[in-house]
């Protein structure tokens, strides 16, 4: 029972992991695409980007206190 315990444990810290990646990397994109996209083309509809951009670091954000909090609770952290 251990060892599944401990196989969960890490399975939610690799699916926490990957959600901040990708949330972060798609967080970045969507800024610099709402910004630099509506300089260079002069539309204003890729200003929809920014606040997706905003949503998706606010999940990153929320997935890293989420891994902090359950290493904390486990005993993982330093």
């Amino acid at each position: 029972m251990k060892t599944t315990l401990n196989y969960l444990r890490a399975l939610l810290a690799v699916i926490l992991a990957l959600i901040i990646t990708f949330t972060g990397a798609i967080g970045v994109v969507c800024i610099c695409l709402g910004i630099f996209g509506t300089a260079q083309e002069q539309n204003p509809t890729y200003l929809v980007c920014i606040p997706a951009g905003i949503f998706s670091g606010f999940i990153c954000v929320v997935a890293i206190d989420c891994l902090n909090y359950f290493s904390d609770k486990w005993g993982w952290s330093k």
